[in-house]
């Protein structure tokens, strides 16, 4: 069964927020919102806009997919840091970092295999 949207934001908020290390005060001024906002949030009230959505999640340094569709993600905050880099690559840079991690991966593999 599907979380109610009120409930889900309220707890994917709450929970980034902290793990960022962000009070509700800090999150709202780099944001650019009211904390009342981020506490109406936080409490499962209100039905916030894009407008006030767009500016947290950016501060929060997250995708929207975490909050929309949160089984597609493993909950790993290394996981998802490492998305958010690559993201930010070029497709270039993107080119050379799969083929790194891809033979890194391989070595890693390989060593941990031998190790059973």
């Amino acid at each position: 069964m599907m979380q109610e949207p009120n409930a889900t934001l309220a707890t994917w908020l709450r929970t980034t927020r902290t793990e960022a290390g962000l009070t509700q005060v800090l999150l709202a001024e780099k944001a650019g919102i009211e904390s009342r906002t981020i506490i109406k949030i936080e409490s499962g009230q209100g039905n916030p806009t894009f407008s006030t959505l767009y500016p947290m999640i950016r501060v929060l340094h997250k995708s929207a997919d975490t909050l929309f569709f949160p089984e597609q993600h493993l909950h790993s905050p290394e996981k998802e840091r490492l998305a958010f880099v690559v993201a930010g690559c070029s497709e270039h840079e993107a080119r050379v970092l799969l083929s790194i991690c891809e033979n890194v991966l391989q070595t890693l593999r390989q060593i941990e295999s031998k190790s059973k």
